[in-house]
């Protein structure tokens, strides 16, 4: 019904064999915006600012065309209130008020019931919703899954007030100023569509996940009801003091402090949950926050107010009130004459990782999420397709997944520094060697309280330290992840017909928290997260970029030609020259396994052993064999233990480019002009944007391979270049 027959690549293409056109709307986007500025009187001036935009397009609501398409209309609207008043001439208040505002729900074509009852899908604990669209999605590791555009709300509104007085006196100008913000937000705790299920085929059944697809065998199955809107409150303060000090005039001092209070979200209704670790219990804020719960949580697992369990009563989160953040920085000079500056800062930058973390308490009991396993006893499996879960004769919800977070999450923080020596080579011409350094600490991790230890015992759901619960994500700080990187700039301004800039790179960056989310990785094994340490998959070691404009020295007021004739400096003479080059080494990525548990732990699948290096020399390197997969094998069945290798330690592929333009203006008579050009990207068609290879080793016919584009916005996959005249007066 939606997978289309391949239509391109030989018959043992498992991926990127098909190949289609079909239509984007891209849909009208309305734009009103206007300003009105006002001067009071010598001393005071104002201005009011408002801009709307609103936007209408249709998409393809998932990667098979099948599907079908959803529909977004996007609303934005902001406005900004600003009074500059002059107290003196060495004293200024500035006061600003905004806020911004945004509706952009998506609503997607396809109704979820009538496409399970399409497929055929049975067994479905209840009856499913006639007026929701979604779709059930259907996971297969290693291949292009089944899935849709989910239906969404997402309403936002956001109120920001600055207050600002800038004071000059002597060799100081210093700045004192507080800062409020104010958010409301308005979304599902989980997609509507999830009541119509999730079904992940991994290989468990047939070691091969496609296999299990064909015999209708999901590893799990889960699903959700369908709940209403949260409404989510935030407020957060920040007040500063700052001094720039002129200590001499070679010296230069920034001096500041800045106190930041985040007060973590509130739920209108006080629809939050969380994980108690003490009691096994789940947390709710007060004992009316219970008539939102589902009538079919089940009834073997406590449910608790905050008051019973010690938790903050609103917000089931403790308020972070340490988060002092000193700033300071100079620039020196050796001398009046000397050619020679060094500067050099540090600072400590918070971030409210209570706020993020308040997606994570919603759900919960007033959600009714359920996950099944699916086993073979004997040769006889629990539950098979069409069946989409297993029968019972008066059911509960499913072995419950739950999350939990510390009620003293901690904000993370940034300690930034860096020192660099400037030198004035000759004229115009400058070099800047620096070093940079960042690192953050107290990042939040998640891992799953509920797994059980490594062990050669088979798995089973009595092993787990709650055996009444499926996953138990538990959200901590703590994590660290550091930077540090040499650079080196090299600076010409426009002289002699000649601008360059250039400048590079080299870093190298690792956490133990590689931040695939908002709130972290989840560890791959809950007991020890020092084997999560690794390389930042978006940093690359190396990173080079250059770009150039010289006007070339050949017609009128030009070193070469500056008497030929009129008609042929309109041809061959006052063109410029401009360029751009770039130039990186490739991100990092992870092998992985699945479809089996060597550990026993419940976890299908995760980072195989690695015997040898597995990166290929360069000249090795194809997009059908990328790297070494042979390297990299699966830990022994019920060995008890882990794979060995670690996070990022394969290099993907690098880029580089050159581009180049040519252009020059033509008088033709007084404000009439010609403008000439010509343009070009990747002028040596190098092949750039490779997205990383396939990583899964269970997945012999694409592992290895590169089968899509990637990159950045700087590289371009193929030379392409345009002729330009522009008529100008």
């Amino acid at each position: 019904l939606f997978y289309p027959a391949p239509n391109s690549g030989g018959p043992d293409e498992l991926s990127a064999n098909y190949r289609a056109t079909y239509s984007v709307n891209n849909g009208i986007e309305n734009n009103i915006n206007g300003r009105l500025d006002h001067q009071l009187s010598q001393k005071n001036r104002f201005y009011v600012r408002f801009s709307r935009i609103v936007s209408n397009f249709k998409r393809n609501a998932a990667e098979l065309p099948a599907i079908g398409t959803f529909r977004r209309i996007r609303f934005n609207n902001s406005w900004t209130v600003a009074d500059t008043h002059t107290i003196s001439p060495n004293l200024v208040n500035e006061f600003r008020f905004g806020g911004l505002s945004k509706r952009w729900p998506i609503d997607a074509t396809r109704l979820g019931k009538e496409v399970v009852e399409q497929v055929g899908l049975t067994g479905y604990p209840g009856a499913l919703p006639a007026g929701v669209t979604g779709f059930p999605v259907v996971a297969i590791t290693g291949f292009a899954g089944i899935t849709n555009k989910d239906t969404s709300l997402e309403r936002l509104l956001n109120l920001d007030l600055h207050e600002i007085v800038s004071w000059v006196r002597s060799k100081h100008t210093m700045k004192f100023g507080f800062n409020g913000m104010h958010t409301r937000q308005n979304n599902y705790p989980t997609t509507p569509s999830a009541v119509f299920g999730n079904f992940g085929f991994t290989g468990f059944a047939s070691n091969y996940a496609y296999s299990d697809f064909l015999l209708g065998l999901p590893r799990t199955s889960g699903r959700a009801d369908v709940v209403a809107a949260t409404n989510s409150r935030n407020y957060e303060y920040g007040w500063f003091a700052q001094d720039d000090w002129k200590v001499a005039s070679n010296l230069t001092l920034n001096l500041g402090i800045r106190y930041e209070y985040h007060k973590p979200n509130r739920e209108r209704d006080d629809r939050l949950a969380s994980f108690d670790p003490a009691t096994g219990s789940v947390a709710i804020p007060t004992e009316a926050t219970r008539r939102f719960m589902t009538p079919l949580y089940p009834t073997n697992i406590r449910v608790a107010t905050a008051s019973q369990l010690g938790y903050p009563s609103t917000t089931l989160i403790k308020v972070d009130s340490n988060s002092i953040a000193p700033r300071f920085g100079f620039a020196y000079r050796a001398g009046s004459r000397s050619r020679t500056v060094v500067r050099g800062g540090f600072g400590i930058f918070y971030n409210n990782e209570n706020r993020k973390a308040f997606s994570s308490l919603v759900g919960g009991p007033f959600v009714g999420s359920e996950t099944y396993d699916n086993t073979i006893t004997n040769g006889v499996v629990l539950y098979q397709w069409p069946r989409a879960f297993p029968s019972a004769a008066a059911r509960p919800l499913g072995v419950q997944n739950v999350i939990g977070v510390n009620t003293r999450l901690q904000d993370s923080y940034t300690q930034q520094w860096n020192l660099s020596i400037d030198r004035e080579l000759w004229w115009q011409t400058g070099l800047r060697i620096s070093y940079i350094g960042h690192q953050a600490r107290q990042l939040p991790f998640r891992y799953n309280f509920n797994q059980p230890l490594v062990s050669t015992i088979p798995f089973n759901a009595n092993r787990r330290p709650y055996p009444q619960y499926n996953t138990i994500t538990w959200i901590e700080s703590g994590a660290v992840q550091s930077y540090n990187a040499l650079q080196i700039e090299l600076n010409r301004r426009f002289s002699g017909g000649l601008q360059l800039n250039a400048h590079y790179t080299w870093a190298r960056n690792l956490s133990d928290s590689i931040d695939t989310a908002a709130l972290g990785n989840t560890l791959e094994y809950a007991y020890d997260r020092a084997r999560e340490r690794g390389r930042e998959s978006y940093t690359p070691n190396q990173r080079f970029v250059a770009s150039f404009v010289y006007d070339l020295p050949i017609g009128k007021g030009r070193i070469v030609g500056g008497d030929m004739p009129r008609a042929v400096n309109s041809v061959i003479g006052g063109w410029t020259l401009s360029g751009i080059a770039f130039a990186r080494t490739g991100f990092w990525f992870t092998p992985s396994f699945a479809g089996s548990d060597p550990s026993n732990t419940g976890l299908t699948g995760g980072r195989p052993d690695r015997i040898r290096d597995g990166n290929l020399p360069a000249g090795e390197r194809t997009i059908d064999r990328w790297f070494d997969a042979t390297a990299f094998t699966i830990p022994p069945a019920g060995s008890g233990r882990l794979g060995n290798a670690g996070i990022g330690i394969l290099e993907g592929p690098g880029a580089q480019t050159l581009g180049l333009a040519l252009f020059k203006t033509v008088t033709i008579y007084e404000r009439l002009q010609l403008r000439l050009n010509a343009n070009f990207r990747n002028i040596f068609n190098h092949p750039n944007q490779y997205a990383l290879p396939a990583a899964n080793i269970s997945a012999p016919g694409t592992v290895g391979r590169i089968t899509a584009f990637g990159g950045t916005l700087e590289e371009v996959p193929f030379r392409e270049g345009y002729l330009g005249v522009r008529l100008q007066w």
